[in-house]
């Protein structure tokens, strides 16, 4: 039974996998060729058009799309943002001007961590309309917990940009859209970044914060996670889940992350902070073995500690990996 105060996430996952024609078997994967398969490594289910043995968490493969991305033409960190927004708001969707970091609207919530605190709690209950129906939003997000992250993995920061799609649907409004349609304009909104289709993955997840939890579904691109779209549909209350009246599409994916996507370089921060990198590395007089820094940034997205069991014995066996030792 799932507590009332919070959500055990280990349990929704096994719940959901057991009902997983009910929550992540979609057509729209379906129709494009999208077949169900089990990872031999992390045993996760997932889907592709490709038979793998392998899912595509940097954890199981590594970050496979270093220095041999799918994509032709590398797109710079704003014109990244620009090609979305496009897509975006030419398919009815409302732009939004991003909140602020300070979560001022949240007695529970200092810092805004993610694009549909936005419109927590007020529009999810449906006590308040969103400013558009559906909408688009490139909301700035604070992490503290990434701090550990940031530098190791190559794609953790303290803020950045979560380019968050939504849409609230209610009795009251109707379906604007659910799950088929969701899953219909993050592969095409992606196909605009010149993605090929083959490439994508989809891993069946589950999300929970802010009192709300649904499935979801994580796509990735040779190793590299690029948003999750989650399907907010049920609530926590004090006689268990419940079925929330607003039914959400809350689709985050890192503004970053999408951009390192078309360059392929050893880490996201010198798509997103260009020229600032070199000038810091010629400052400090600061030399790389190229080499050796592009065979450990294939292997880093497995240093994750918030994913690690025992983070000692990954960075060992990354290090012998690499022929190196772990100092």
């Amino acid at each position: 039974m799932i507590s009332m105060y919070e959500v055990n996430k280990e349990e929704l996952k096994a719940q959901f996998a057991k009902e997983w024609e009910k929550h992540y078997k979609l057509n729209a994967l379906i129709q494009r060729g999208f077949k169900r398969q089990k990872c031999k490594k992390c045993s996760r289910a997932f889907w592709s058009t490709i038979q793998r043995e392998f899912c595509a968490d940097p954890a199981c493969i590594g970050y496979q799309f270093i220095g041999n991305t799918p994509v032709k033409k590398k797109l710079g960190y704003v014109e990244t943002w620009k090609t979305i927004e496009k897509y975006f708001t030419s398919h009815g969707h409302g732009y939004v001007k991003p909140y602020p970091t300070v979560a001022r609207w949240r007695d529970d919530l200092y810092f805004t961590i993610a694009s549909i605190n936005d419109f927590q709690p007020y529009v999810v209950n449906g006590e308040l309309e969103p400013p558009f129906n559906p909408l688009i939003v490139p909301q700035p997000c604070v992490r503290f917990p990434d701090i550990s992250n940031v530098g190791v993995s190559g794609r953790h920061y303290t803020n950045f940009v979560m380019i968050g799609q939504h849409a609230f649907n209610t009795d009251k409004t109707g379906l604007f859209y659910w799950k088929e349609e969701a899953i219909e304009h993050d592969m095409n909104y992606l196909k605009q970044l010149g993605i090929p289709e083959e490439e994508l993955v989809f891993m069946e997840d589950v999300w929970a914060g802010g009192g709300n939890f649904g499935p979801s579904m994580e796509y990735f691109v040779r190793g590299l996670e690029l948003g999750n779209c989650v399907f907010m549909q049920y609530e926590v209350t004090p006689s268990g889940p419940r079925e929330l009246k607003t039914k959400v599409i809350d689709m985050g994916a890192g503004q970053s992350r999408l951009a390192w996507i078309t360059t392929g370089d050893p880490t996201s921060y010198e798509v997103v902070f260009g020229d600032v990198i070199k000038q810091m590395k010629k400052d400090n007089e600061i030399s790389i073995d190229n080499d050796l820094f592009v065979k450990y940034a294939k292997i880093s997205g497995s240093l994750n500690e918030d994913e690690v069991s025992d983070l000692e014995a990954e960075k060992v066996r990354v290090a012998k990996m690499l022929g190196t030792s772990e100092e």
